[in-house]
């Protein structure tokens, strides 16, 4: 039942129409058994319809009031269905968004630490490691900390180094040829 319906002017109506109900039934079946066939009848046909009638017109009411009660219990949950969709879709675009701008945040932090793109970076390590210290690397105005100006630092040291070394046996021979020569 509906909160508050046992206060209600209607289900006192309908607890008193029951209870008068019952004492006309009462009265009718004893009429029955003490064999007092039309007090019984008179009884039913006046008295426990009269109650009978009430009741059913009262009960008709209550299962209005418990439709509308249904209605509007429907209605209040397809308005939380749909505020809770509705908050959970701006909850689902907030994070979307914040994914976003955090994956944008990271790829620019990422690239300024290589100093270009992954594959880029990648394929100047190649041929660093290839032995091909000729290959020119692109850096960007005033990039002095990432990991491509590093790369380039360590081919210019290495490129330093092998004419260094070149240079070095090139004295040793020219040395050794003047000497056996005598």
């Amino acid at each position: 039942l509906p909160e508050g319906y046992n206060d209600s002017a209607l289900f006192k109506r309908i607890m008193s129409d029951f209870d008068h109900f019952a004492q006309a039934n009462n009265i009718v079946i004893d009429a029955v058994n003490n064999n007092q066939l039309s007090e019984a009848t008179q009884v039913s046909g006046d008295t426990s319809r009269k109650y009978r009638t009430q009741l059913m017109k009262d009960l008709a009411e209550l299962v209005v009031l418990e439709v509308q009660g249904g209605e509007q219990a429907a209605a209040e949950g397809r308005q939380s269905f749909n505020t809770a969709k509705t908050v959970l879709l701006t909850l689902l675009i907030f994070a979307v968004l914040i994914s976003t701008l955090l994956a944008i945040v990271i790829a620019r932090n990422l690239s300024r630490l290589l100093g270009g793109e992954p594959a880029y970076a990648v394929a100047i390590m190649g041929h660093i490691a290839a032995g091909n210290l000729s290959t020119e690397i692109k850096l960007r105005p005033g990039d002095n900390h990432s990991l491509l100006a590093s790369l380039n630092i360590m081919n210019q040291q290495l490129k330093k180094t092998i004419n260094e070394i070149m240079h070095g046996s090139e004295s040793i021979s020219v040395a050794s040829n003047q000497i056996a020569q005598g």
